[in-house]
This record gives structure tokens, C-alpha cells and sequence, in this order.
């Protein structure tokens, strides 16, 4: 009877150290599987962010071009309304006295 229940512990504690490995061995898994979801998500994070950056700098181009070409426009307007509208005869009198007063009136 008393070899019986010695049999009976140590059988107990082998079932115990085989459970303890057992336990021991799925952790490990459990952990090498989260650590290759975590790095799978990592990469799909830095790809969606590398995405976003692309369209939110195409935007920023396009919008940077359209409104370049506003203030392009916005100034030629500008310009004509100023070459229209400008009395240019002062200025061609004033050039004309210093070209004649550098080279003479030929």
C-alpha cells in the first residue's frame, strides 16, 4: 500500500512536469504567434502610412499648382490692366532724352 501511493505521487508528478512542458511549449507558440501578427500588423501599418503620405503629398502638389496658377492669372490680369492703362509717354520722353544726350541725335 505504500509503494502504491509513492507510485501514485511520483506518477503524479510526472503527470505534473509533463503538464508544466506541455504548458511551457504552448506559451512559446502563443507568444511566436503574437510576435508574427504584431510584425504583420507593423508592416501593414508602415504601408497604409507610406500610402496616405503619397496622396496626401499628391495633393498638396496639385493644390500647390492650382493655386499657382491662380496667382499666375491674377497677376497677368493685373499686368495688362497696368500696361492698358499706364501713361508710358513721361517715361519713352525720359529715355529718349538720355539716349539722345548719350549718342547725340544722329
Amino acid at each position: 500500500m505504500i509503494f502504491e501511493t509513492i507510485n501514485d505521487i511520483k506518477n503524479a508528478e510526472a503527470e505534473a512536469d509533463r503538464l508544466t512542458a506541455q504548458a511551457l511549449e504552448e506559451g512559446k507558440v502563443s507568444v511566436q504567434k503574437a510576435e508574427e501578427e504584431a510584425e504583420r500588423i507593423r508592416k501593414d501599418v508602415v504601408a497604409q502610412v507610406r500610402q496616405e503620405r503619397e496622396k496626401v503629398c499628391e495633393a498638396a502638389r496639385e493644390d500647390g499648382l492650382r493655386q499657382g496658377k491662380a496667382i499666375i492669372a491674377e497677376g497677368n490680369v493685373n499686368a495688362r490692366k497696368i500696361i492698358e492703362t499706364a501713361d508710358v509717354s513721361a517715361t519713352v520722353n525720359f529715355i529718349k532724352e538720355k539716349v539722345f544726350a548719350t549718342y547725340g541725335n544722329h
